[in-house]
């Protein structure tokens, strides 16, 4: 065996994949050879591997290989004479490098665990593969899990996904589970709901007839369908060969429901029979339904299929009552067939519920030659299909259309016409009315003349031009579009969280270029009555940089991720070019919420001329003003304490190029009442009774906040204020008073939060020459201690589950020295309770904020250490605990910082008689996990 020995780390790794940065902080590997085994450990932020064997690497996926290919009687891949054996775990972390653009689609990843060991004397395999949550492409996977038990002589095998969700797809548990043995598989496939039972329930059986000839059976001699056992033909089978496939006896009967395949004869590639009877569509969907009915509707008839290789085939089916997500269809009957060799010949007809469409025609040498007649199409049909684009249709299309040319480039001549056609387009809520609207079609493009939507009060939007191709691919833009008063926008919170209102736009514009490079020209106008608000989203405001000030993440930054050519019409695409000028007035309202959850938003109304444009590179450009004539700003906690800011007038946001670098300079103002015998508190403490009682008199006063300066990095500042009818009371003295305070920034800080939290003002001046004023001030600060502890308990309680976060705040006086020294102090603790609240850990710290012991708690590090304490319930009813604790208390100045630890056992008892504390303790009766 080779040994491998070595440490390799890196550090820091940063790749960039199709445009995107993608950040793994550590790799270390780290490989070693000890009593003949080799040992590969690696630790990551993406993945850890442990490797234990003595089998050579290169030689373990052959012996594995060799050992399946055993069990299913084919030839071993490779010789693999070693007897020995390995075990390995991986541990797949969800790290966010999957999600950005290693595995493009990946969405969701909770991580992934894999755990093997093989031995290749004892021929024994073991597997197990797990994953709590993938979402990929859409579709979305719930605890995956897949486990093998192999023996020398068998394999268990089963692989399960608790729940499959993709569109109106829902997939309850699927399990498929059987055996590998003597050559053959068995397979167990199961669907069941918790509440509906078994959906599908199949058994069957693979077996190895001969090299290259494969049967499949099914066992059971029925297969259960949404509870109801349907019976399947004893003699069922599938013979696959190299020659082609053969069907016997295969398909499922229930009353008169039936659906069965049979070749002619016993050859492989014998002409195939499909026989339906009166066979619901519904026996299928609801395997795959989960509230809502996808599709309805009866099958009568016969499919022959007279070569698979070259396809031959006829059909004749009717398919009655069809229903598709519960809107009625009608029926459709269908007749086809490829008779002559390469051409295939196709009828089909819709007809009922209003409905009456047909199409003829058929496909010969890649040619298509189809007649499309639609005589009369409800939009309630065209809903069923396209339910995620419009919902409450009404009204109809008809039409004619010509399809010929190329299968690949096929060339269109005709015409769609809609009357009376109304729809709400889902994605803005808004319900369109087109009375009589038609749009033609020919081998040079698609026009459109005066083609007019309606909004719900009859505001028109008009489009006129055409979108010349002609091959349907590649694409050239002559459009306009114009309104006057059309309501582009109508949409609630629960439309769409993230962006929601009603807008009206008077535009125009213009739409050319093609489709590598769109270019856009456009005169917009917001009319009165429009409402437009934007919720922050969690992730897109940070502070976590350090820097005090909120980050916005410039999104056009972000990369763009390659797409596969599949699906493309043409691969160029050079980006878009685009030029608008927008105009908002006073009459316009916009509103940001910034905090969900506690309610913050801000709400604004004012003139805007913006001249808006990117060019093909991506690059954003922004020019103009927007000058607020009003708004607000409403800070909420809970509904506890709410505070609303006004914006003055004049205030003014404007860019001049760059979206992220615009310039702010704007004032918000809280008004309140209070009156000034705390602010006046100095002054007042040589006047008699009867003048410090004048002062009480309630005066108006206010708050403003200052925000100048760049938009990603303003600069806040308060200053107090007071309306001029009110400067002038007690002959000015009150407002000379807030005029000095504003001259120092700490002291306004401290009177804007007390104006906020408590409405009304600290007292100033204080000093050691009066006790009374320091008591004062005591009691003040004990009271904002008090609501903070009180709004911060209650705030964490809300936001955040699974743990207690707990805040205090406390105020100490010392008197040493005969001087009063005061300490404020801040709490900060956590608690978590873990298997079954039977462990108890709670971390805390103090950090002082002003007094004597500031300094030097702070600076020896005490602050950061922090308390904890650990508790464990040896007892489930906690009488008997183990209890370990670390405690930093201030004890006053000349004893200063104590730290103190230590461990203990606890006994506790609940008593009503003193002779209960001598009675042994009830004997606890064991769970069934405790037994275990």
């Amino acid at each position: 065996q080779k040994n491998r020995t070595g440490i390799v780390g890196v550090r820091d790794l940063r790749v960039i994949r199709d445009g995107q940065l993608l950040v793994v902080d550590s790799i270390v590997a780290h490989a070693k050879f000890e009593l003949g085994r080799q040992v590969i450990v690696v630790k990551s932020d993406v993945l850890n591997l442990d490797f234990v064997g003595s089998m050579d690497l290169e030689k373990t996926v052959p012996a594995i290989q060799n050992y399946l290919a055993v069990q299913l009687g084919k030839q071993t891949v490779e010789v693999v004479t070693d007897s020995g054996d390995f075990t390995c775990k991986i541990e797949v972390k969800p790290h966010p490098v999957f999600t950005t653009g290693l595995i493009p689609g990946l969405t969701k990843f909770t991580g992934l665990s894999f755990q093997s060991a093989f031995d290749n004397q004892a021929q024994s395999f073991d597997l197990n593969i797990s994953s709590d949550l993938v979402e990929y492409a859409g579709s979305t996977l719930n605890d995956i899990k897949v486990e093998a038990d192999g023996k020398a002589d068998k394999i268990g095998y089963s692989g399960s996904v608790g729940h499959f969700q993709r569109g109106n797809i829902s997939i309850p548990k699927t399990t498929l589970a059987g055996t590998i043995e003597n050559q053959n598989i068995t397979f167990g496939l199961t669907v069941v709901h918790p509440d509906s039972g078994n959906r599908l329930q199949v058994e069957g059986l693979v077996r190895q007839e001969k090299p290259g000839e494969t049967t499949i059976q099914l066992t059971g001699n029925s297969v259960t369908i949404d509870n109801e056992k349907w019976k399947i033909e004893e003699q069922n089978l599938i013979k696959l060969s190299p020659d082609g496939i053969n069907l016997s006896g295969v398909g499922v009967a229930l009353g008169e429901q039936m659906i069965k395949a049979n070749s002619i004869n016993s050859q492989p590639n014998a002409p195939i029979d499909i026989q339906f009877s009166h066979f619901e569509l519904g026996t299928l969907s609801k395997i795959v339904e989960e509230d809502t009915a996808i599709v309805r509707g009866m099958v009568d008839g016969e499919v022959h299929l007279k070569n698979l290789d070259p396809f031959a085939f006829t059909t004749d089916l009717d398919i009655t009552n069809i229903a598709f997500r519960e809107i009625p269809v009608g029926n459709i009957k269908i007749n086809a067939n490829n008779l002559t060799q390469n051409r295939y010949t196709a009828q089909l007809a819709l007809t009922g519920d209003s409905n009456d469409i047909q199409l003829n025609g058929f496909y010969q040498n890649e040619a298509v030659d189809f007649d499309l007649a639609i005589k009369h199409l409800r939009m309630k049909t065209v809903e069923a299909f396209a339910s995620d684009f419009i919902r409450q249709s009404s009204g109809y299309l008809s039409g004619q259309m010509k399809i010929t040319g190329k299968a690949t480039e096929p060339k269109l001549d005709g015409s769609i016409k809609f009357t009376n056609a109304g729809v709400n387009l889902v994605a803005i809520n808004n319900q369109v009315l087109l009375k009589n609207e038609t749009i033609r079609v020919d081998n040079k493009g698609v026009y459109f003349d005066n083609f007019t939507l309606l909004d719900t009060k009859s505001q028109p939007l008009v489009l006129n031009g055409a979108i010349r191709s002609s091959n349907l691919k590649d694409l050239k833009f002559e459009l306009d579009m114009t309104t006057e008063n059309f309501r582009i926008l109508n949409t609630t919170q629960l439309d769409n969280p993230t962006y929601f209102g009603t807008i009206f736009l008077k535009s125009l514009v213009k739409i050319r270029g093609d489709q590598n490079l769109p270019v856009v020209t456009a005169n917009v106008k917001l009319l009165d009555g429009s409402t437009f608000t934007y919720v922050v989203q969690k992730g897109e405001l940070s502070t976590s940089r350090g820097e005090d000030v909120v980050v916005f993440e410039d999104s056009t930054r972000i990369g763009v991720k390659s797409l596969s050519d599949s699906g493309r019409m043409n691969s160029n695409f050079k980006g878009i070019e685009l030029t608008a000028n927008i105009e908002v007035n006073k009459n316009s309202i916009f509103r940001i919420v910034v905090d969900p959850e506690s309610g913050d938003n801000l709400r604004v109304a004012g003139d805007a001329n913006l001249a808006f444009g990117i060019d093909q590179s991506g690059k954003i450009s922004l020019y103009g003003g927007y000058e607020l004539s009003e708004g607000k700003y409403l800070a909420t906690f809970q509904k506890v304490m709410k505070r609303e800011f006004i914006i003055k007038p004049g205030s003014r946001i404007s860019w001049s190029g760059d979206p992220m670098a615009g310039l702010i300079n704007l004032t918000a103002i809280y008004k309140l009442k209070t009156n000034a015998t705390d602010l006046m508190s100095q002054e007042l403490a040589g006047m008699s009774e009867s003048e410090q009682a004048a002062y009480k008199k309630l005066l108006n006063y206010e708050v403003k906040l200052n925000v100048e300066g760049p938009v990603l990095n303003p600069q806040l500042s308060f200053l107090l204020d007071m309306p001029q009818e009110d400067q002038l009371a007690f002959s000015g003295a009150v407002y000379a008073k807030i005029n000095l305070i504003n001259t120092n920034p700490n002291e306004v800080n401290k009177q804007v939060f007390s104006l906020l939290v408590l409405n009304k003002f600290l007292p100033t001046g204080v000093g050691a020459a009066s006790n009374n004023t320091n008591v004062a001030s005591t009691i003040a600060r004990n009271s904002v201690n008090q609501i903070l502890t009180d709004q911060l308990n209650t705030l964490s309680g809300n936001y955040i589950k699974g743990a207690q976060l707990n805040f205090n705040l406390q105020t100490t006086d010392d008197y040493a020295g005969g001087t009063t020294q005061s300490n404020t102090s801040f709490e900060v603790g956590l608690k978590k309770e873990l298997f079954n609240s039977r462990l108890s850990i709670q971390v805390g710290s103090s950090l002082d904020v002003s007094g004597t012991n500031q300094n030097t708690t702070n600076s020896n590090g005490q602050a950061l250490t922090g308390n904890m304490l650990v508790e464990y319930k040896i007892t489930r009813d906690g009488r008997y605990r183990a209890k370990a604790f670390r405690d930093n208390q201030y004890e006053g100045v000349i004893d200063g910082m104590l730290i103190k630890t230590g461990i203990g056992l606890l006994y506790t008892l609940d008593y009503n008689q003193f002779r209960e504390l001598f009675k042994a303790p009830k004997k606890e009766s064991k769970t069934p996990v405790e037994k275990k």
